[in-house]
């Protein structure tokens, strides 16, 4: 059995009764410098450079279909032997469209892929040869593997590295697998959705209301202190078009809270509404051991914000 509430707010103030959204502000540092640590990677024969620091690194696994590839020499390249064909990213034997970008400041070689990776697939980075460092030395060439994550949008590979953890990711991907297809939410037609982000701060928001909840034993929209979802998600510095909040209480921690959901319609409406680009959930368990959820879907006023 599970009990549940939806509701919906829409541009700015209208508070519509039965479905409800939010989004939070995602405090993210840019990831502009974040080139991985990893072991140097070796070479295919003797160079007299050497590849420093790549990432993904050789092996890496749950990669965002958003990153790009970074590869840090031990000396600054020739920048005329730097070429669209320096670097390549295959996936089985195509070749997966992508600019290369040098940033001479950290010797370091960008490859950005043209449109995002295709989830749970295993992709192939090469370093070619021919490539030269600035003293005229020849680089022999190396190649490593990634896998990227399954379906979890546009969330990022900080969000992924720092802030998502096995069940969160979970949920995200359920989520987005029922977004993929149309459904019926009651009597409407839903049509097929965008897959949806994760968000640290939606997520920090939504576990918070959760830990309320269960801590007062209560479920509703409003917290404690009388906020919706909104004046909540705006107290953190994040300002939203449209945000929605699916609450729910079970009766133990392994219920199929997102498929009971979706059987719901205006959850399932909350789910499925194509203007939301992000989520976050959160649960938490009280002392009587019935456990709280709340799911909050948003897309924010300024994109900049939805990483």
């Amino acid at each position: 059995m599970i009990e549940k509430q939806a509701w919906r707010q829409v541009s700015l103030g209208v508070l519509v009764a039965t479905l409800a959204a939010c989004n939070t502000a995602i405090d993210e540092p840019l990831a502009t410098n974040s080139v991985l640590a990893g072991t140097p990677l070796q070479a295919r024969s003797a160079s007299a450079f050497s590849v420093i620091d790549h990432s993904p690194v050789d092996g890496a696994e749950n990669q965002a279909l958003t990153r790009d590839i970074r590869i840090t020499f031990d000396t600054p390249l020739l920048i005329e032997s730097i070429t669209d064909n320096s670097v390549e990213l295959w996936l089985d034997d195509r070749r997966v469209p992508a600019r290369t970008v040098y940033v001479a400041d950290t010797q370091s070689i960008r490859l950005i892929p043209t449109s995002n990776l295709i989830p749970n697939q295993r992709y192939r980075v090469q370093l070619n040869p021919r490539l030269m460092s600035a003293e005229g030395d020849l680089y022999s060439g190396a190649q490593w593997q990634f896998r990227t994550a399954g379906a979890i949008g546009a969330t990022s590979q900080w969000t992924l590295d720092h802030c998502l953890d096995a069940t969160d990711q979970a949920w995200l991907e359920q989520i987005n697998q029922a977004r993929s297809e149309a459904r019926y939410c009651g009597r409407v037609l839903q049509a097929a959705a965008e897959p949806l982000s994760y968000q640290c701060t939606l997520a920090g928001a939504a576990q918070r209301h959760s830990n309320d909840m269960a801590q007062h034993g209560m479920l509703s929209h409003l917290s404690s202190d009388g906020q919706d979802a909104y004046r909540r998600l705006q107290q953190q510095g994040y300002e939203a078009t449209t945000l929605g909040e699916n609450v729910a209480m079970t009766a133990t921690g392994d219920a199929d809270v997102v498929q009971q959901w979706l059987a719901s319609p205006g959850h399932c409406r909350n789910i499925m509404e194509a203007e939301f680009t992000s989520l976050g959930m959160g649960q938490a368990i009280s002392d009587t051991g019935d456990v709280y959820w709340t799911l909050n879907l948003a897309a924010p006023l300024n994109p900049q914000s939805d990483d």
